[in-house]
């Protein structure tokens, strides 16, 4: 897969440590289609920014994995 290195800003996410809110009474169940750019997962922190600033996780560079034209279509084909 190409690779390459972008600026990732996240916005509108609170404080990271603040308690979850309660969960909801019962389940609904649901699925959202990935779209093809999305980050599909975050793989890890940069090996550099893990150890110069251990405890500083908002601070280090992140490796993330964007959803592609094959893995948006295999999740609709497995539905």
């Amino acid at each position: 897969p190409a690779r390459g290195l972008r600026w990732l800003r996240l916005r509108g996410v609170g404080d990271g440590l603040a308690p979850a809110a309660p969960a909801p009474p019962s389940l609904t169940p649901s699925h959202w289609r990935l779209s093809v750019g999305e980050v599909e997962s975050v793989v890890q922190a940069a090996k550099e920014d893990k150890a110069s600033l251990p405890a500083a996780w908002r601070e280090h560079r992140y490796e993330l994995s964007l959803v592609t034209k094959a893995v948006a279509e295999e999740d609709v084909a497995s539905a």
